[in-house]
């Protein structure tokens, strides 16, 4: 039978809150409009006239704008690469063997968690803005659990291990015969 693993991204296997990074990036490495959008966003975000959901959506609506948005990404990825924090990654790798599924579970955009989700020969569940249907999925605790148990359902497979620094993420720790809760 497969195991999976289970992997928060931020503040976890990064040593960095890569959606934070993916925010300033496009705040002051853009241009004016975007610059503006960004700006009045989390300022309603900051105010909380806004949930944290609905800045997202926004956010990342305004980011896919910029032209060059696709080598900006790519740009994160390797700044973000940079950041993998040492422990944890050694903690994975001894919870790793040839029947393993390792997922980053992330309410960062999949827009590029795909590619830090390829770079370790990995799978992923981000969160999601499709810009032809304007569905959006964001993928908190709950939704990882929801989404986990969707896709690889436990009459199939091991839930052997997981890693997050959130408490949002307790649900989906809970499923796993071994968790390990990040203390910052």
């Amino acid at each position: 039978m497969k195991k999976i693993n289970a992997i928060d991204l931020d503040d976890t296997l990064l040593k960095t809150n890569s959606f934070k990074e993916y925010y300033l990036m496009f705040l002051f490495k853009s241009n004016f409009k975007i610059f503006l959008c960004l700006s009045f966003f989390g300022l309603l975000r900051k105010l909380n006239v806004i949930n944290k959901s609905v800045f997202f959506v926004n956010l990342v609506y305004c980011c896919r704008k910029y032209k060059n948005y696709n080598i900006k990404i790519l740009k994160l990825t390797e700044n973000v690469l940079l950041k993998i924090n040492q422990e944890v990654f050694t903690l994975i790798k001894n919870n790793i063997d040839e029947n393993t599924i390792c997922v980053i579970c992330t309410n960062s955009p999949s827009d590029y968690v795909v590619n830090i989700a390829k770079y370790f020969n990995w799978e992923y569940l981000a969160s999601e803005l499709n810009n032809k249907t304007n569905e959006f999925i964001f993928m908190d605790g709950e939704n990882k659990k929801k989404y986990l148990l969707n896709k690889y359902p436990k009459e199939n497979y091991l839930y052997n291990f997981a890693v997050s620094d959130s408490s949002d993420d307790d649900v989906m720790l809970d499923l796993f015969s071994k968790s390990i809760k990040i203390e910052k």
